[in-house]
């Protein structure tokens, strides 16, 4: 019987799940790190449904406050259905949430700008709100109307589940993590997400559900933490890419299979309330600057952090060196991820 749920679930990882991309026929999600982050051309000059905690910036911007969404007003609606191009701006994912969901479910706005996307109207997610178009963002904890309900936590940044318009991926920026990536991790291993996107202020990724890709702009960078190919082991994983983009390259965010190594099982899942707590004494300086230096010469050959429930490894070596796609031979940096938790951390 265990075998053959374990053979079944090892079936279920080599399949393609539709979920990780929005449909192909959806519009693009534009992902910026801040007001800074460039757009695509093509956008310049559009105008643009900006749903933003404060005022307009632009002649050319239609602005819709947190009010505008709680009554579903006709006029608010009359807006969506007519607009091709959406932004979520300002604030905090905390914020956005409560203005967009403020009976704890989804407006009738929000179904018409799911609606809209569908058919392909293009989004836009800047600051706190590039969090907020992805299926997983951070946030402050102190900002939430009910404590943290994992008391172990120290740091106060949490994740949290966001509007999934970009269904696969957990996406943050500086504005939530003022530059400390450590609950970025943290998030990454206790959601189980398969891919992880951090951009910096003047950085934009754009995904295009059509071509299957992502390219990065701006003067930025875009760091990506990529699971989908990672072999699972019993204790955590294997073989997860790290990886910088720089403007003009691309990433493919199609789904990619997932399979287990010779005479691997798959393990069971960690619980969901697991955290990487590094110590810093055992890292020695920030998770930014190391991954900074993953990117410079000399580079580290491997960088382990450690903490009490996990162990989390970067090495880097001439197999690490991805290409970018459609023949640019330009290579960017990446790095090998390994993970391994601790036994009492895994279900029986």
């Amino acid at each position: 019987m265990i075998a053959a749920l374990l053979l079944a679930l090892a079936q279920e990882l080599r399949e393609e799940p539709s979920h990780l991309l929005p449909a192909q026929h959806a519009g693009r999600v534009v992902l910026r790190g801040g007001e800074a982050a460039p757009l695509p051309d093509d956008l310049l000059e559009r105008t643009r449904v900006r749903i933003v905690l404060g005022e307009a910036k632009g002649a050319q911007e239609l602005t819709l406050r947190p009010h505008d969404w709680i009554a579903d007003a006709p006029a608010t609606l009359a807006r969506l259905e007519g607009a091709d191009v959406f932004e979520f701006a300002g604030g905090s994912p905390y914020r956005l949430l409560e203005a967009l969901y403020p009976k704890k479910s989804e407006s009738r706005a929000i179904q018409v700008l799911r609606e809209r996307h569908r058919l392909g109207a293009t989004v836009i997610g800047t600051g706190a709100g590039a969090g907020f178009v992805s299926a997983l963002t951070l946030g402050i904890a102190a900002e939430r109307e009910r404590p943290e309900r994992n008391p172990r936590r120290t740091d106060p940044i949490v994740s949290l589940w966001s509007l999934s318009i970009l269904p696969w991926a957990l996406v943050a920026t500086d504005v939530e993590t003022a530059g400390d990536l450590e609950p970025f991790y943290a998030a990454l291993i206790e959601r189980h997400v398969r891919l992880a996107i951090f951009l910096t202020p003047e950085a934009t990724l754009t995904v295009d559900p059509v071509r299957g890709d992502a390219v990065a702009s701006g003067d930025g960078g875009v760091l990506l933490l990529d699971l989908r190919r990672a072999r699972r082991t019993r204790t955590g994983f294997t073989d997860g890419r790290l990886v910088q983009l720089q403007a003009g390259d691309r990433w493919d965010v199609r789904t990619r299979t997932t399979t287990l190594g010779p005479g691997e099982a798959l393990a069971p899942e960690p619980e969901r309330t697991q955290t990487l707590e590094v110590e810093h004494a055992l890292a020695t300086e920030s998770l930014r600057r190391t991954l900074a230096r993953l990117g410079a010469a000399p580079v580290p050959r491997v960088v382990r952090l450690v903490g009490p429930d996990a162990e989390l490894t970067f090495t880097h070596d001439a197999d690490t060196r991805a290409v970018a796609r459609e023949g640019d031979a330009r290579a960017f940096a990446g790095a090998r991820i390994d993970l391994r938790l601790a036994p009492e951390h895994l279900r029986p």
